[in-house]
């Protein structure tokens, strides 16, 4: 009897650790590596440009580079905060805050974990507001008057494009 259950949770231990937990090890690293950087870094340079009606305003420091998209028409502020190990990115985080009056404080954000280049995980999550209802849909869109332009879709490639740029 002890012998089979010794077999099953070895069974256990390597089927999750071979088949699935790669990625979860990779990101707690890079989430750790994220939170190690130095925030008081030197800055190295500053820039700006204009990606189609993006105008671009961004700050180099020694492994984070923070952008500021102001999209024109839409009047929407993204900052988008890459991080880089060896001159490579592993993990940007693009922040919209909220632009209704009485919700300055709240925020959505999706976050994007990279190896080679690739992005191997993703989340976006928002901040909710205690007491305020939430949309049945599920969307905070509308009571936070976030850019429903801005899809996870769109946030996904725009980073790529963003970081080609730079």
């Amino acid at each position: 009897m002890l012998n089979v259950i010794l077999k099953t949770l070895l069974l256990c231990f390597f089927s999750t650790t071979l088949y699935g937990q790669n990625d979860s090890i990779k990101i707690a690293a890079i989430d750790t590596y994220v939170n190690q950087i130095d925030p008081s870094q030197v800055k190295v340079d500053s820039f700006k440009f204009i990606i189609d009606s993006i105008q671009v305003d961004g700050i180099k420091f020694g492994n984070t580079i923070v952008t500021k998209s102001l999209f024109k028409e839409s009047k929407t502020i993204l900052t988008t905060t890459f991080y880089l190990k060896d001159k490579k990115m592993i993990f940007a985080k693009v922040v919209e805050p909220s632009p209704s009056k009485g919700f300055e404080k709240m925020y959505r954000y999706c976050a994007f974990y990279f190896e080679n280049n690739i992005v191997i995980s993703e989340r976006c999550r928002s901040t909710r507001q205690m007491g305020v209802a939430i949309n049945v849909d599920g969307s905070n869109a509308n009571i936070y008057g976030y850019n429903e332009n801005l899809t996870f879709d769109f946030l996904k490639k725009y980073v790529g494009i963003l970081y080609d740029r730079l």
